[in-house]
C-alpha cells in the first residue's frame, strides 16, 4: 500500500520524465532515420558515378594502337621486262598500311619499322601478271625526297615452257624486290620512279629468268 501511495504521489514526476525519455529517443529515432534515408542517395550517386566511368572507353595502349590496315594507294605503269622475252605495259595497283608497330617519332629505329602492301600488275599484252604482298621501307632524305625498298612473295601466271614467255620456273610464285625513289608534292600527293624484280631464287626446277620491271607511280596517303 505504501509502494501504491508512494507511486501515485510522484506519478506526475514519473510521467513527466517517461514523456522526456520519448521525446530524447524519438529525437535520436528521428535523426537516426534521417540519415539512414540520407545514405541511399549517396549510393546512388556513387553508383551513377561508378556507371559513368565504367560507360567511358578505355584507353587504348600497345604495339598495334595507331595501326590503319589502309593508309596509302597507289596506281602506275611498268615498263614490263624490257630486256626479255615478254614486253608491253603493266598497269599497277598499290595498297599500304601505316607502320606496324607504334614508335616513338624522335627514335632513330623509328625507319626501320615497315608498313605491309598489298598490290597486282596487270600485263596489256598477255604476258605474266601477278599479285603480291610484303614489307615496305620508306625513308626520308630531305622534308620531300624519300627513298623506299620492298621486300615480299609474288604469285603469277607465267606460262612454263612457252618461248613466248619469260621463265619463271614450274611453280607460280616468286619473290619480289623492289627500289625506288620518290619525291612528295603536298601532304597527301608523291611521285615515285623505281625498278622491281621477280624470281624464285632458283627454288623450283626448270631455270630463272625472272622479271624485271621499271616504272613509276602516283600515290595519295590518306
Amino acid at each position: 500500500m505504501k509502494f501504491g501511495r508512494l507511486l501515485l504521489a510522484n506519478m506526475p514526476t514519473v510521467v513527466f520524465a517517461a514523456a522526456g525519455f520519448l521525446s530524447a529517443t524519438g529525437g535520436a529515432a528521428a535523426f537516426d532515420l534521417s540519415s539512414t534515408r540520407a545514405a541511399p542517395e549517396g549510393n546512388e550517386q556513387s553508383q551513377f558515378s561508378d556507371s559513368s566511368s565504367l560507360q567511358a572507353a578505355p584507353q587504348r595502349t600497345g604495339f598495334f594502337v595507331d595501326f590503319v590496315p589502309v593508309n596509302e594507294a597507289r596506281i602506275g605503269l611498268n615498263a614490263h621486262n624490257p630486256t626479255g622475252v615478254e614486253s608491253g605495259v603493266d598497269l599497277k595497283g598499290e595498297a599500304l598500311s601505316s607502320p606496324i608497330f607504334k614508335t616513338n617519332e624522335t627514335s632513330r629505329y623509328r625507319w626501320f619499322i615497315p608498313r605491309l602492301n598489298l598490290g597486282g600488275s596487270l600485263n596489256t599484252e598477255d604476258g605474266t601478271s601477278y599479285v603480291y604482298s610484303g614489307l615496305v621501307w620508306t625513308i626520308p632524305l630531305t622534308e620531300r625526297f624519300f627513298v623506299e625498298g620492298q621486300f615480299g612473295f609474288a604469285a603469277h601466271n607465267g606460262k612454263f615452257g612457252n618461248r613466248n614467255y619469260d621463265n619463271l620456273g614450274d611453280c607460280n610464285w616468286s619473290f619480289r624486290e623492289g627500289a625506288s625513289v620518290g619525291v612528295k608534292l603536298d601532304e597527301h600527293w608523291s611521285v615515285l620512279a623505281g625498278i622491281e624484280h621477280l624470281s624464285q631464287a632458283g627454288l623450283c626446277s626448270g631455270g630463272n629468268a625472272g622479271l624485271t620491271n621499271y616504272g613509276v607511280k602516283l600515290s595519295y596517303a590518306f
